[in-house]
């Protein structure tokens, strides 16, 4: 392949990077201050809550940023805590279905005290207002499957 990505996919490349390491640290730092759970803990139950009927194990870490090996141990370590419930899945009895309880629930409530601020003043205060929406529609280009963003 000799053709190269345009100045603008190489920036759009990086930047989305930095800013990802960025906004990542600084939610995970003020998590851990607060005695809370790792973001990504947030991140799976938020995904379930989405779905309560539950989803597949492979469902949730399309919507997530686990890779599969990371998110079987923080699913076990979740089910162990009482956060999350493993049942066979009914059409092949393999699969599990996840699903989130109530203590997952207020858990995912506690996170969002953190979490929600830190959005607004990494996010929401730093992308402008013009431009907000043009960047959502872009990144919703890169993951068209993902068409649920809620908190």
């Amino acid at each position: 392949m000799d053709r190269k990505p345009t100045e603008s996919t190489t920036a759009i490349w990086v930047l989305l990077n930095i800013a990802h390491k960025r906004v990542t640290q600084t939610f995970e730092t003020e998590l851990r201050r607060a005695g809370l759970p790792p973001a990504a803990w947030y991140d799976v139950l938020w995904g379930l809550e989405m779905y309560p009927d539950g989803l597949r194990q492979n469902q949730l870490e399309r919507m997530s940023l686990f890779d599969q090996a990371n998110l079987s141990r923080t699913i076990k370590r979740m089910v162990e805590d009482g956060l999350v419930t493993q049942i066979p899945a009914p059409e092949d009895r393999r699969g599990r279905i996840l699903s989130i309880t109530d203590a997952g629930r207020a858990l995912r409530l506690a996170m969002w005290q953190v979490y929600g601020p830190l959005m607004i003043s990494e996010i929401e205060h730093k992308v402008p207002k013009g431009l907000a929406q043009g960047l959502v529609d872009g990144l919703q280009s890169l993951v068209p499957e993902f068409d649920k963003v809620e908190p």
